[in-house]
């Protein structure tokens, strides 16, 4: 699968693993986890390198995701914002690339700190929209785990699951 189709897409802006929210009343809680560090994975294919780096955006408001995936070039490029959405308690996100694409959502944290990015909306360059939905659990303290699924028809086909490692942050820029 290359890196620049829909579905990896989605998992760029699903980036995110997220652990429990803990006892907070900050509705970004959940992604707090994230903010400070650099995440990374390499596909299956070993020759390519997705890296997320996450800084807190108006005093810890908003969370930024800035990722790159390294293995052809050029190199794909996007970026997510995460924010709390008080009308509907939420958090959601908006997502771009470098090859025109977006990507709308929200995220919803399960008791036992699985996150859920759901009705995940990618529109590619081409207008064409995918539905696709996500999966985060966390295995360890520098880890997290992504599964994503696209919409097929009537049916979710899972796409992939990849592991992520925390790294420091200077190391990934």
């Amino acid at each position: 699968m290359k890196y620049g189709n829909p579905a990896q897409a989605l998992s760029l802006t699903a980036l995110l693993a997220f652990g429990p929210a803990g006892a907070t009343d900050d509705p970004m809680a959940p992604l707090a986890f994230l903010a400070g560090h650099c995440w990374t994975t390499t596909f299956e294919d070993g020759r390519h390198v997705d890296t997320h780096c996450y800084e807190w955006m108006h005093d810890g408001k908003q969370l930024r995701d800035r990722h790159v995936v390294t293995g052809d070039d050029p190199v794909y490029r996007g970026e997510t914002i995460y924010a709390w959405h008080g009308g509907r308690k939420r958090i959601e996100y908006r997502y771009w690339n470098s090859i025109a694409g977006q990507s709308d959502g929200y995220v919803e944290a399960g008791a036992d700190g699985t996150l859920r990015f759901l009705d995940d909306r990618y529109v590619g360059p081409d207008g064409i929209e995918y539905t696709f939905a996500s999966e985060v659990t966390r295995p360890a303290e520098t880890r997290y785990r992504i599964t994503v699924r696209h919409l097929d028809g009537e049916t979710w086909r899972e796409i992939y699951t990849r592991v992520f490692e925390r790294v420091e942050a200077k190391a990934a820029q």
